[in-house]
């Protein structure tokens, strides 16, 4: 408890209490492209001829969603922002969907990205494995063969969206480390099929 906790309370209530300015634009900024990234990145090495890393992190990334689905099926579990709103119990089935910490993003920017996301969201218990570290977890682990101009921002990238899923009170702790070991058998799949034949010079 005391590695997720800050006194009474877990770090996601203590950051929902002690907001900053600066971080709700840039761990919003997090969660709007942390899809983004990971498209992107697929699309470099589409079209940088590196089909078979292309074809691996698409797996990995399909792994990954069926994975999670079947954890949120079986294993539901709550985000932070519920049970800021409505405590520990009893659960409430019919519960709608909320941005967050992400609400204080659309605000700063004047839309409703988030709020609009968030509303239509059908199941709301599917914190745990968070996804959103995930997908990173998975860029990183594909590009680490790339050497340093990879391995550097693709990490700090990951390590962003992680402290911005805790800072908004989407996720736990504990939910962020579930979503990297989620990664590793997602990403260990195609692992041989994402290095090329012959080992050019990266």
């Amino acid at each position: 408890m005391s590695l997720f906790r800050v006194g009474p309370i877990t770090w996601p209530e203590w950051f929902n209490a002690h907001p900053v300015v600066a971080l709700d634009f840039l761990c919003g900024l997090a969660y709007a492209t942390y899809l983004l990234e990971f498209f992107v990145v697929g699309l470099v090495f589409y079209l940088g001829g590196d089909r078979r890393r292309f074809s691996a992190l698409a797996w990995a990334f399909f792994a990954a969603n069926v994975l999670g689905l079947i954890v949120y099926v079986f294993f539901p579990v709550a985000p932070p922002w519920y049970v800021i709103e409505h405590g520990l119990g009893p659960v409430d089935p019919h519960a709608a969907g909320s941005a967050a910490g992400c609400a204080r993003f659309d605000a700063l920017l004047g839309i409703h990205y988030f709020s609009s996301f968030y509303s239509r969201n059908p199941n709301i218990f599917g914190a745990m494995p968070s996804l959103h570290v995930t997908y990173p977890v998975l860029v990183v682990w594909y590009g680490w063969s790339r050497g340093l101009k990879w391995r550097v921002p693709t990490v700090v990238f990951a390590l962003w969206v992680s402290f911005s899923a805790v800072y908004l009170a989407h996720h736990y702790w504990i939910d962020v480390i579930a979503g990297v070991l989620a990664a590793i058998p997602c990403a260990m799949l195609n692992a041989r099929e994402a290095e090329p034949k012959s080992s050019p010079a990266l």
